[in-house]
Protein backbone atom coordinates (compact mmCIF):
# COMPACT_ATOMS: atom_id res chain seq x y z
CA UNK A 1 0.00 0.00 0.00
CA UNK A 2 1.07 3.48 0.12
CA UNK A 3 0.16 7.02 1.12
CA UNK A 4 -0.67 9.88 -1.40
CA UNK A 5 1.69 12.57 -0.10
CA UNK A 6 -0.66 15.15 0.41
CA UNK A 7 0.24 15.66 4.03
CA UNK A 8 -1.70 13.91 6.48
CA UNK A 9 -3.98 12.80 3.76
CA UNK A 10 -3.71 9.41 3.27
CA UNK A 11 -5.29 7.10 0.59
CA UNK A 12 -4.26 3.68 1.13
CA UNK A 13 -4.68 1.78 -2.36
CA UNK A 14 -3.36 -2.19 -3.37
CA UNK A 15 -0.45 -2.01 -5.88
CA UNK A 16 1.00 -4.81 -7.67
CA UNK A 17 4.74 -5.43 -8.39
CA UNK A 18 6.86 -7.00 -10.48
CA UNK A 19 8.96 -8.42 -7.52
CA UNK A 20 9.85 -12.33 -6.54
CA UNK A 21 11.92 -12.09 -3.88
CA UNK A 22 10.98 -11.48 -0.20
CA UNK A 23 11.74 -7.66 0.31
CA UNK A 24 13.19 -6.70 3.68
CA UNK A 25 13.36 -2.87 3.00
CA UNK A 26 11.48 0.00 1.30
CA UNK A 27 11.65 3.08 0.55
CA UNK A 28 9.69 5.54 -1.62
CA UNK A 29 12.16 8.64 -3.03
CA UNK A 30 11.22 10.78 -6.46
CA UNK A 31 14.28 10.52 -8.92
CA UNK A 32 12.31 13.32 -10.98
CA UNK A 33 9.31 15.36 -10.28
CA UNK A 34 7.74 13.29 -13.11
CA UNK A 35 8.85 9.84 -11.43
CA UNK A 36 8.09 8.52 -8.55
CA UNK A 37 10.37 5.47 -7.70
CA UNK A 38 10.69 2.47 -4.87
CA UNK A 39 13.64 1.40 -3.59
CA UNK A 40 13.66 -2.54 -2.47
CA UNK A 41 15.81 -4.36 -0.89
CA UNK A 42 15.91 -7.80 -0.40
CA UNK A 43 18.13 -10.62 1.10
CA UNK A 44 20.83 -10.73 -1.23
CA UNK A 45 19.79 -8.12 -3.78
CA UNK A 46 18.44 -4.31 -4.41
CA UNK A 47 16.23 -3.15 -7.10
CA UNK A 48 13.47 -0.03 -8.05
CA UNK A 49 9.90 -0.36 -9.18
CA UNK A 50 8.75 2.76 -10.86
CA UNK A 51 4.94 3.72 -10.06
CA UNK A 52 2.67 3.72 -13.19
CA UNK A 53 -0.95 5.03 -12.21
CA UNK A 54 -3.82 3.22 -14.25
CA UNK A 55 -4.73 5.54 -17.39
CA UNK A 56 -8.19 6.40 -17.33
CA UNK A 57 -10.40 9.24 -18.01
CA UNK A 58 -13.65 10.65 -18.55
CA UNK A 59 -15.25 13.12 -21.23
CA UNK A 60 -18.97 13.40 -22.22
CA UNK A 61 -20.91 10.37 -22.85
CA UNK A 62 -17.02 8.17 -23.37
CA UNK A 63 -14.59 7.19 -21.06
CA UNK A 64 -11.49 4.94 -21.38
CA UNK A 65 -9.84 2.71 -18.88
CA UNK A 66 -6.81 0.94 -19.33
CA UNK A 67 -6.97 -2.84 -18.45
CA UNK A 68 -2.88 -3.78 -19.11
CA UNK A 69 0.09 -2.93 -20.19
CA UNK A 70 -1.18 -2.72 -23.56
CA UNK A 71 -4.95 -2.88 -23.19
CA UNK A 72 -7.51 -0.33 -23.23
CA UNK A 73 -11.57 -0.61 -22.28
CA UNK A 74 -13.33 1.91 -24.11
CA UNK A 75 -17.27 3.00 -23.10
CA UNK A 76 -19.30 5.10 -24.80
CA UNK A 77 -23.19 5.32 -24.02
CA UNK A 78 -22.82 2.43 -22.18
CA UNK A 79 -21.47 0.15 -24.90
CA UNK A 80 -18.01 -1.26 -24.15
CA UNK A 81 -15.09 -1.26 -26.37
CA UNK A 82 -11.87 -3.82 -25.56
CA UNK A 83 -9.00 -2.03 -27.82
CA UNK A 84 -5.53 -3.65 -28.62
CA UNK A 85 -2.54 -1.66 -29.17
CA UNK A 86 0.86 -2.32 -29.99
CA UNK A 87 2.52 -0.44 -27.77
CA UNK A 88 2.73 0.12 -23.85
CA UNK A 89 0.50 2.66 -22.58
CA UNK A 90 1.37 5.18 -20.27
CA UNK A 91 -1.26 8.17 -20.70
CA UNK A 92 -4.07 8.50 -22.77
CA UNK A 93 -6.00 11.66 -24.15
CA UNK A 94 -9.65 11.89 -24.86
CA UNK A 95 -11.84 14.14 -27.14
CA UNK A 96 -15.08 11.93 -28.01
CA UNK A 97 -15.04 10.48 -30.28
CA UNK A 98 -11.05 9.84 -30.86
CA UNK A 99 -8.45 9.27 -28.29
CA UNK A 100 -4.61 9.90 -28.24
CA UNK A 101 -2.12 7.05 -26.54
CA UNK A 102 0.91 8.14 -25.05
CA UNK A 103 3.39 5.06 -25.19
CA UNK A 104 6.76 7.00 -23.39
CA UNK A 105 8.28 7.98 -26.63
CA UNK A 106 5.80 8.59 -28.81
CA UNK A 107 1.79 9.71 -29.28
CA UNK A 108 -0.90 7.62 -31.03
CA UNK A 109 -3.56 9.34 -32.21
CA UNK A 110 -6.85 6.58 -32.88
CA UNK A 111 -10.12 7.73 -34.55
CA UNK A 112 -13.18 5.56 -33.70
CA UNK A 113 -15.17 4.81 -36.92
CA UNK A 114 -18.80 3.95 -36.75
CA UNK A 115 -18.17 0.13 -36.57
CA UNK A 116 -17.05 1.15 -33.27
CA UNK A 117 -13.21 0.51 -34.35
CA UNK A 118 -10.33 2.34 -33.25
CA UNK A 119 -7.83 3.36 -35.56
CA UNK A 120 -4.17 5.08 -35.87
CA UNK A 121 -4.82 8.24 -37.48
CA UNK A 122 -1.08 10.09 -37.00
CA UNK A 123 1.66 9.59 -34.59
CA UNK A 124 4.67 11.73 -33.44
CA UNK A 125 7.54 11.39 -30.94
CA UNK A 126 7.07 13.08 -27.52
CA UNK A 127 9.12 13.62 -24.50
CA UNK A 128 6.15 14.82 -22.87
CA UNK A 129 3.93 12.42 -20.27
CA UNK A 130 1.37 15.21 -20.48
CA UNK A 131 -1.08 15.45 -23.09
CA UNK A 132 -4.53 16.78 -23.78
CA UNK A 133 -6.65 16.55 -26.41
CA UNK A 134 -9.77 19.07 -28.58
CA UNK A 135 -11.31 18.14 -31.76
CA UNK A 136 -8.91 18.40 -34.01
CA UNK A 137 -5.56 18.90 -32.12
CA UNK A 138 -3.29 16.43 -29.74
CA UNK A 139 -1.66 19.47 -27.30
CA UNK A 140 1.65 18.05 -25.40
CA UNK A 141 4.48 19.69 -24.03
CA UNK A 142 8.35 19.89 -25.36
CA UNK A 143 11.22 18.42 -23.48
CA UNK A 144 11.71 21.10 -21.24
CA UNK A 145 7.59 21.47 -20.35
CA UNK A 146 8.43 25.52 -21.45
CA UNK A 147 5.64 25.36 -24.61
CA UNK A 148 3.51 23.36 -25.55
CA UNK A 149 3.43 21.58 -29.22
CA UNK A 150 -0.29 21.51 -30.91
CA UNK A 151 -0.61 18.26 -33.36
CA UNK A 152 -3.24 17.29 -36.33
CA UNK A 153 -5.16 14.40 -35.82
CA UNK A 154 -2.48 13.25 -38.53
CA UNK A 155 0.49 13.43 -35.72
CA UNK A 156 2.05 17.16 -38.21
CA UNK A 157 3.02 20.32 -35.79
CA UNK A 158 0.83 22.93 -36.90
CA UNK A 159 1.41 25.07 -33.87
CA UNK A 160 3.47 25.86 -30.98
CA UNK A 161 2.31 27.85 -27.66
CA UNK A 162 5.31 29.50 -25.93
CA UNK A 163 4.33 29.54 -22.17
CA UNK A 164 7.55 31.63 -20.85
CA UNK A 165 8.36 29.36 -17.92
CA UNK A 166 8.14 26.11 -16.67
CA UNK A 167 5.09 24.41 -16.73
CA UNK A 168 3.26 22.00 -13.91
CA UNK A 169 -0.20 20.99 -15.54
CA UNK A 170 -1.98 21.58 -18.53
CA UNK A 171 -5.74 20.89 -18.19
CA UNK A 172 -8.79 21.50 -21.08
CA UNK A 173 -12.59 22.03 -20.48
CA UNK A 174 -14.60 22.23 -23.48
CA UNK A 175 -12.54 24.86 -26.08
CA UNK A 176 -10.87 25.84 -23.40
CA UNK A 177 -6.73 25.21 -22.40
CA UNK A 178 -5.62 26.38 -19.40
CA UNK A 179 -1.62 26.19 -18.34
CA UNK A 180 0.18 27.02 -14.96
CA UNK A 181 3.11 27.91 -15.04
CA UNK A 182 5.68 27.94 -12.08
CA UNK A 183 5.60 29.29 -9.87
CA UNK A 184 1.99 30.99 -9.49
CA UNK A 185 1.34 32.19 -13.32
CA UNK A 186 -1.36 31.15 -15.40
CA UNK A 187 -2.37 31.03 -18.62
CA UNK A 188 -5.45 29.73 -20.98
CA UNK A 189 -6.26 29.60 -24.34
CA UNK A 190 -9.23 29.63 -26.84
CA UNK A 191 -8.84 26.23 -29.06
CA UNK A 192 -12.47 27.42 -30.84
CA UNK A 193 -10.28 28.92 -33.99
CA UNK A 194 -8.03 26.97 -36.69
CA UNK A 195 -4.61 28.24 -34.09
CA UNK A 196 -4.91 28.73 -30.38
CA UNK A 197 -5.30 32.24 -29.23
CA UNK A 198 -4.42 33.24 -25.82
CA UNK A 199 -6.93 35.06 -23.39
CA UNK A 200 -5.33 35.34 -20.18
CA UNK A 201 -2.02 35.40 -19.02
CA UNK A 202 -1.86 36.47 -15.17
CA UNK A 203 1.05 36.66 -12.83
CA UNK A 204 -1.75 36.10 -9.59
CA UNK A 205 0.98 37.42 -6.87
CA UNK A 206 0.32 40.80 -8.90
CA UNK A 207 -3.59 40.58 -7.69
CA UNK A 208 -2.16 40.90 -4.26
CA UNK A 209 -2.47 37.01 -3.69
CA UNK A 210 0.09 34.99 -1.74
CA UNK A 211 -0.64 31.20 -2.88
CA UNK A 212 3.03 29.85 -3.36
CA UNK A 213 3.38 27.47 -5.60
CA UNK A 214 0.52 25.90 -7.86
CA UNK A 215 0.69 22.60 -8.35
CA UNK A 216 -2.67 21.56 -9.89
CA UNK A 217 -5.18 24.18 -12.47
CA UNK A 218 -8.67 23.07 -13.59
CA UNK A 219 -10.92 25.43 -15.99
CA UNK A 220 -14.35 25.75 -16.36
CA UNK A 221 -16.29 25.72 -19.67
CA UNK A 222 -16.34 29.46 -20.19
CA UNK A 223 -12.98 29.62 -19.16
CA UNK A 224 -13.72 32.54 -16.60
CA UNK A 225 -13.40 30.63 -13.54
CA UNK A 226 -9.99 28.99 -12.83
CA UNK A 227 -9.30 26.96 -9.77
CA UNK A 228 -5.81 25.72 -8.28
CA UNK A 229 -4.02 23.75 -5.22
CA UNK A 230 -0.83 25.11 -4.37
CA UNK A 231 2.26 24.44 -1.82
CA UNK A 232 4.92 26.95 0.28
CA UNK A 233 7.32 25.92 -2.41
CA UNK A 234 8.67 23.13 -0.18
CA UNK A 235 6.54 20.20 -0.88
CA UNK A 236 3.73 21.24 1.86
CA UNK A 237 0.23 21.11 0.15
CA UNK A 238 -2.18 23.88 1.32
CA UNK A 239 -5.72 22.91 2.17
CA UNK A 240 -7.01 25.43 0.56
CA UNK A 241 -8.68 25.70 -3.26
CA UNK A 242 -7.95 29.25 -5.08
CA UNK A 243 -10.41 30.27 -7.84
CA UNK A 244 -9.55 32.99 -10.29
CA UNK A 245 -11.75 34.59 -12.24
CA UNK A 246 -9.93 36.68 -15.10
CA UNK A 247 -13.51 38.56 -16.47
CA UNK A 248 -13.69 40.21 -12.65
CA UNK A 249 -9.66 40.41 -11.88
CA UNK A 250 -10.43 38.41 -8.55
CA UNK A 251 -9.26 35.80 -6.12
CA UNK A 252 -11.60 33.77 -4.30
CA UNK A 253 -10.71 30.60 -1.85
CA UNK A 254 -12.44 27.92 -0.37
CA UNK A 255 -11.33 25.74 2.85
CA UNK A 256 -13.25 23.21 3.75
CA UNK A 257 -11.79 23.22 6.92
CA UNK A 258 -12.47 26.40 7.86
CA UNK A 259 -16.24 25.37 6.83
CA UNK A 260 -16.45 22.78 9.77
CA UNK A 261 -13.74 24.43 12.18
CA UNK A 262 -11.32 21.62 11.75
CA UNK A 263 -7.95 22.77 13.45
CA UNK A 264 -6.57 19.40 14.51
CA UNK A 265 -3.66 18.38 11.69
CA UNK A 266 -5.00 14.60 11.95
CA UNK A 267 -8.46 14.98 10.98
CA UNK A 268 -7.27 17.96 8.25
CA UNK A 269 -8.79 17.43 4.79
CA UNK A 270 -6.42 17.94 1.25
CA UNK A 271 -7.65 18.36 -1.95
CA UNK A 272 -6.60 15.65 -4.06
CA UNK A 273 -8.25 16.62 -7.53
CA UNK A 274 -10.79 18.97 -9.02
CA UNK A 275 -13.20 18.62 -11.70
CA UNK A 276 -15.07 21.64 -13.57
CA UNK A 277 -18.69 20.53 -14.55
CA UNK A 278 -18.22 20.09 -18.16
CA UNK A 279 -22.23 22.09 -18.59
CA UNK A 280 -22.27 24.80 -15.94
CA UNK A 281 -19.23 27.07 -15.47
CA UNK A 282 -19.84 27.78 -11.44
CA UNK A 283 -20.22 24.17 -10.23
CA UNK A 284 -17.03 22.66 -9.00
CA UNK A 285 -16.15 19.13 -7.69
CA UNK A 286 -13.02 19.05 -5.14
CA UNK A 287 -12.07 15.39 -3.88
CA UNK A 288 -11.26 15.65 -0.64
CA UNK A 289 -9.12 13.08 1.89
CA UNK A 290 -8.36 12.99 5.59
CA UNK A 291 -6.71 10.21 7.68
CA UNK A 292 -10.15 9.20 7.68
CA UNK A 293 -12.56 9.97 5.00
CA UNK A 294 -12.15 10.34 1.70
CA UNK A 295 -15.33 12.32 -0.40
CA UNK A 296 -15.82 15.06 -3.35
CA UNK A 297 -17.63 18.08 -2.42
CA UNK A 298 -19.47 20.50 -4.91
CA UNK A 299 -18.96 24.19 -4.15
CA UNK A 300 -20.67 27.18 -6.82
CA UNK A 301 -18.19 29.68 -7.68
CA UNK A 302 -20.49 33.05 -8.11
CA UNK A 303 -19.65 36.21 -8.31
CA UNK A 304 -19.00 37.37 -5.23
CA UNK A 305 -18.12 33.85 -3.27
CA UNK A 306 -17.55 30.41 -2.91
CA UNK A 307 -20.24 28.36 -1.36
CA UNK A 308 -20.66 24.80 -0.62
CA UNK A 309 -23.37 22.83 -2.09
CA UNK A 310 -22.84 19.10 -0.94
CA UNK A 311 -20.85 16.16 0.23
CA UNK A 312 -20.36 13.19 -1.59
CA UNK A 313 -18.70 9.68 -0.10
CA UNK A 314 -16.22 8.38 -2.27
CA UNK A 315 -17.13 4.90 -3.11
CA UNK A 316 -15.98 2.27 -1.29
CA UNK A 317 -15.08 0.56 -4.80
CA UNK A 318 -14.13 3.60 -6.19
CA UNK A 319 -10.54 4.08 -7.66
CA UNK A 320 -10.87 7.35 -9.47
CA UNK A 321 -12.73 10.51 -9.47
CA UNK A 322 -13.17 10.85 -13.39
CA UNK A 323 -15.56 13.92 -14.00
CA UNK A 324 -18.58 16.05 -13.46
CA UNK A 325 -20.84 15.95 -15.97
CA UNK A 326 -24.43 16.78 -14.45
CA UNK A 327 -26.24 15.30 -13.60
CA UNK A 328 -24.04 12.79 -12.29
CA UNK A 329 -20.01 12.53 -10.83
CA UNK A 330 -18.18 9.66 -12.32
CA UNK A 331 -16.06 7.12 -10.65
CA UNK A 332 -13.83 4.52 -11.94
CA UNK A 333 -13.85 1.22 -9.59
CA UNK A 334 -11.77 -1.18 -8.77
CA UNK A 335 -12.54 -3.86 -11.28
CA UNK A 336 -12.49 -1.03 -13.65
CA UNK A 337 -16.28 -0.10 -14.41
CA UNK A 338 -17.66 3.27 -14.34
CA UNK A 339 -19.88 4.08 -11.46
CA UNK A 340 -22.19 7.57 -11.33
CA UNK A 341 -23.19 8.75 -8.68
CA UNK A 342 -26.32 11.27 -9.15
CA UNK A 343 -25.92 14.84 -7.06
CA UNK A 344 -28.80 15.30 -4.64
CA UNK A 345 -31.40 16.95 -6.63
CA UNK A 346 -31.31 14.38 -9.47
CA UNK A 347 -32.27 11.32 -7.79
CA UNK A 348 -34.36 9.65 -9.59
CA UNK A 349 -34.07 12.41 -12.74
CA UNK A 350 -30.18 11.09 -14.31
CA UNK A 351 -32.40 10.73 -18.07
CA UNK A 352 -33.88 14.44 -17.50
CA UNK A 353 -33.71 16.75 -21.01
CA UNK A 354 -31.68 19.74 -20.91
CA UNK A 355 -34.30 22.25 -19.60
CA UNK A 356 -35.26 20.31 -16.86
CA UNK A 357 -31.29 20.00 -15.77
CA UNK A 358 -30.22 23.75 -16.33
CA UNK A 359 -33.55 24.11 -13.88
CA UNK A 360 -32.73 21.80 -11.15
CA UNK A 361 -28.95 23.42 -11.31
CA UNK A 362 -30.46 26.69 -10.61
CA UNK A 363 -32.73 25.24 -8.04
CA UNK A 364 -29.70 23.81 -6.52
CA UNK A 365 -27.48 27.64 -6.51
CA UNK A 366 -30.21 29.44 -4.75
CA UNK A 367 -30.83 26.74 -2.03
CA UNK A 368 -26.75 26.78 -1.89
CA UNK A 369 -27.31 30.87 -1.39
CA UNK A 370 -29.88 29.97 0.67
CA UNK A 371 -32.23 32.21 -1.87
CA UNK A 372 -35.46 29.73 -1.29
CA UNK A 373 -37.87 31.81 -3.27
CA UNK A 374 -35.85 32.13 -6.14
CA UNK A 375 -34.87 28.18 -6.05
CA UNK A 376 -38.77 27.69 -6.07
CA UNK A 377 -39.15 30.23 -9.27
CA UNK A 378 -36.85 28.77 -10.88
CA UNK A 379 -38.17 25.18 -11.05
CA UNK A 380 -42.02 26.57 -10.75
CA UNK A 381 -42.55 25.76 -14.67
CA UNK A 382 -41.24 21.46 -14.54
CA UNK A 383 -43.97 18.92 -14.61
CA UNK A 384 -41.89 16.08 -13.69
CA UNK A 385 -43.62 14.59 -10.61
CA UNK A 386 -40.40 13.54 -9.58
CA UNK A 387 -38.65 16.83 -9.40
CA UNK A 388 -41.71 17.98 -6.86
CA UNK A 389 -41.68 15.20 -5.55
CA UNK A 390 -37.58 15.41 -4.56
CA UNK A 391 -38.42 18.82 -3.28
CA UNK A 392 -41.08 18.32 -0.96
CA UNK A 393 -38.28 16.06 0.87
CA UNK A 394 -35.70 18.47 1.04
CA UNK A 395 -38.65 20.53 2.65
CA UNK A 396 -38.82 18.71 5.67
CA UNK A 397 -35.23 19.31 6.23
CA UNK A 398 -35.85 23.29 5.38
CA UNK A 399 -38.90 23.09 6.88
CA UNK A 400 -40.59 25.46 4.65
CA UNK A 401 -44.79 24.03 4.47
CA UNK A 402 -45.48 26.69 2.59
CA UNK A 403 -43.20 25.74 -0.07
CA UNK A 404 -44.10 21.84 0.63
CA UNK A 405 -48.07 22.37 -0.02
CA UNK A 406 -47.20 23.41 -3.51
CA UNK A 407 -45.54 20.74 -4.47
CA UNK A 408 -47.47 18.35 -3.16
CA UNK A 409 -50.24 19.88 -5.54
CA UNK A 410 -47.87 19.79 -8.52
CA UNK A 411 -47.70 16.17 -7.79
CA UNK A 412 -51.11 15.84 -7.67
CA UNK A 413 -51.17 14.28 -3.99
CA UNK A 414 -54.53 15.73 -2.77
CA UNK A 415 -54.49 13.23 0.32
CA UNK A 416 -51.30 14.47 1.35
CA UNK A 417 -51.97 18.02 0.53
CA UNK A 418 -55.23 17.83 2.95
CA UNK A 419 -53.30 16.20 5.92
CA UNK A 420 -50.79 19.08 5.81
CA UNK A 421 -53.56 22.10 5.56
CA UNK A 422 -54.85 20.28 8.35
CA UNK A 423 -52.36 20.76 10.86
CA UNK A 424 -51.23 23.87 9.48
CA UNK A 425 -51.72 25.81 12.83
CA UNK A 426 -50.40 23.48 14.64
CA UNK A 427 -47.48 24.57 16.79
CA UNK A 428 -44.28 24.23 17.24
CA UNK A 429 -43.29 23.56 13.11
CA UNK A 430 -41.42 20.31 13.75
CA UNK A 431 -45.45 19.25 14.21
CA UNK A 432 -46.31 20.10 10.97
CA UNK A 433 -42.75 18.92 9.80
CA UNK A 434 -43.53 15.54 10.91
CA UNK A 435 -47.33 15.27 8.93
CA UNK A 436 -45.27 16.15 6.25
CA UNK A 437 -42.53 13.41 6.71
CA UNK A 438 -45.33 10.91 7.11
CA UNK A 439 -46.97 11.88 4.14
CA UNK A 440 -43.81 11.67 1.88
CA UNK A 441 -43.14 8.31 3.74
CA UNK A 442 -40.03 9.33 5.39
CA UNK A 443 -40.79 7.67 8.74
CA UNK A 444 -37.08 7.92 10.28
CA UNK A 445 -36.66 11.22 9.89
Amino acid sequence: SYSRNKKNAVVLTSKKSSATKPATSLTWFKKSLLTPLLAVASKNSAFYLREQEISEMSRADMQVIQLGPKRLQIIQDGVKIVHDNDVPIYNVALCPPNFTIYSGQSMFIQEMGPNGLATNSGSFESPSTQLAMSAQTVYSFNDDQTKIRCHSLAGVEKQILSLGGFSVKMTINGNYLAAAIVPSTVKVFDLARREAKQTVHRDLTTLGADIGVVTDIAVNCAANRLSMTTDNGRGESSSRIHIYAPDRQKMFSYDINEENDINDEVDRFYPLNMKWDEHDKQLLAIEYASSSEHLVVLVWSTDSEVVSQERVTFPKDGRKFLSLCTPNLLFSTVDSEIKKIPLQDFVGLTECDTTTRVALLDFSRQMALGDLDSAFNSIKLIKNETVWLNLAKRCVYTKRIDVAQVCLANMGNAAAAAAVRKVQNEEPVEARVAMLALQLGMNKE
